[in-house]
């Protein structure tokens, strides 16, 4: 007999963000892999890790000389990116903080695995 799942879904557009350098299972809608089969919709799901910036109103509160000022990262809240965030891929993609619309915990994935006895973690 299967046993349920506890994990909770987040949403970022309610605040709900991972601590910096986490690791989630994102969904993002707005760029799905390229599959017409997939008649659940998985293919918006990708493991991606969090990356916190800066909010444009934290970089103006800056002192005049501090570096960051004028340092600009993909993680920071510029140009096409509306959010102090953004999502890192595997490999050399990222995506912008507003493109993930829900993610989840992989740590809490990984004890729930663990906890059913599913894999070993060496």
């Amino acid at each position: 007999m299967a046993r349920s799942t506890t994990m909770k879904i987040h949403y970022p557009d309610q605040d709900d963000l991972p601590g910096d350098n986490s690791y989630v299972l994102a969904w993002v809608p707005s760029r799905p892999w390229n599959d017409s089969h997939d008649p659940e919709g998985l293919r918006f799901w990708r493991v991606l890790k969090f990356q916190r910036g800066i909010t444009q109103a934290e970089r103006e509160a800056l002192p005049y000389r501090d570096k960051r000022k004028k340092i600009f990262r993909g993680c920071d809240e510029w140009d096409n990116n509306k959010c102090g965030y953004n999502w890192q891929e595997f490999g050399p993609g990222s995506y912008f903080g507003q493109e993930v619309k829900a993610w989840i915990d992989l740590s809490e994935l990984n004890q729930e695995a663990q906890s059913h006895g599913s894999f070993d973690s060496d």
